[in-house]
């Protein structure tokens, strides 16, 4: 369901009264406002409200989510906290026509982009604190018994694998593949549980030293190594020009790792695994229409080196 322009201007009126705002307060933080995510200060202090369709994320979905996220700020995580309205309410629904549309308001995060070329050895280390605390916390989560349970990394495979073009069957040789390979995989506590699900630059805030963490649209329970991962494939996206791959991840992931341990305690021995889901990853983002070729190891920067080794084993 897209919103038409008349929608988007209702739904602004009910944001600012559902927040005790006027209209003009709130302003689009996007070049797209279909995207939903809006800005405004009160009392000296900046926040963000993002709306979203209940056909794309049910309310019961964004509950749990944000009792996740809650969670993490009341036990001392840098991410961007959810806000309660004025009724006491984290998840708000606000009417449109025949439908509802679920709001959440978030402090707004402090600081920057982190600049992934130029980061420090201690800056990609602190970014691996912030990851392990996050995990570490996660495995410590316990959902209340009348919340839904979020969804598996599983729950849309059907759907993802229908997103290949049937007669690229090398491809969806190696989707099957890696499905099979997870579906072994042990899912103890301490390997496995909720994530962030896009833990990359674009989704933190460097401030000073610290990095906060946002946008959880993707949590999911999945493996801790996913987390990992995404950070080290996003960041060879933006590697150095005059470095290789296999020397700029080299260092992201000695420093990374190191931080990351001071936090949470992964076995070591699951970074083995590590070219599995930089696969898992590659894949993800090869099933968007505008990177689909023929060889899923082709993406620029997508860490191919490492991967296709997998995927050669496989084939």
């Amino acid at each position: 369901m897209a919103f038409s322009t008349a929608d988007h201007d209702l739904i602004l009126r009910q944001l600012a009264r559902c927040y005790g705002l006027t209209p003009d307060q709130l302003q689009c933080l996007t070049d797209n406002p279909a995207d939903g995510v809006y800005g405004f200060t009160r009392h000296g202090q900046a926040f963000v409200i993002k709306y979203s369709n209940t056909t794309v994320r049910s309310f019961a979905t964004l509950q749990s989510q944000v009792h996740w996220l809650d969670f993490l700020a009341t036990q001392g995580a840098a991410v961007s906290r959810p806000v309660p309205s004025p009724r006491g309410m984290l998840v708000e629904q606000v009417p449109l026509r025949s439908a509802l549309v679920s709001t959440v308001c978030y402090a707004r995060a402090l600081g920057v982009r982190p600049p992934v070329p130029r980061s420090t050895a201690e800056q990609w280390q602190r970014w691996g604190e912030t990851l392990g605390k996050l995990h570490a916390l996660s495995a410590r989560y316990t959902p209340p018994l009348n919340q839904a349970p979020l969804a598996q990394w599983d729950v849309n495979v059907t759907q993802d694998r229908a997103t290949i073009p049937a007669e690229q069957t090398s491809v969806l040789a190696k989707f099957d593949a890696l499905q099979a390979y997870l579906q072994t995989l042990p899912t103890d506590p301490q390997l496995y549980g909720m994530i962030h699900g896009d833990f990359q630059a674009n989704n933190l805030c460097l401030d000073r030293e610290t990095f906060w963490v946002i946008d959880f649209d993707n949590c999911t329970r999945h493996w801790f190594l996913t987390d990992i991962a995404t950070s080290l494939y996003f960041a060879l996206w933006e590697r150095p020009g005059d470095q290789s791959n296999a020397t700029f991840a080299g260092f992201v992931l000695e420093h990374l790792w190191a931080g990351y341990a001071r936090e949470f305690s992964l076995d070591v021995a699951w970074l083995e695994r590590l070219p599995v889901f930089l696969k898992v990853i590659e894949m993800n983002n090869y099933r968007h229409p505008c990177l689909q070729s023929d060889d899923v190891t082709a993406q620029p920067g997508s860490c191919a080196a490492k991967a296709a080794r997998f995927a050669h084993a496989l084939s």
